[in-house]
């Protein structure tokens, strides 16, 4: 028969494993509060984005110099 099970210590992965895990938690909390500034979503098209990039080839003009 075996002794008594003993709990493994929290190592450098452990730590690294939470490290990341708030990271992640962060990363949504702030992805979370810069899309909040837009509304709830369906987003209004009214902006003159296009939606694709066929359109997008065609919606851009290409005859005005790039200017440096």
């Amino acid at each position: 028969m075996a002794g008594p099970y003993r709990k493994p210590r929290a190592d450098l992965y452990t730590v690294m494993l939470l490290v990341a895990w708030l990271a992640l938690l962060v990363g949504i909390a702030l992805l979370y509060f810069e899309t909040a500034e837009y509304g709830s979503p369906p987003w209004s098209r009214s902006g003159s984005a296009p939606t694709s990039p066929a359109a997008a080839a065609v919606a851009w003009d290409w005859t005005t110099p790039v200017q440096a």
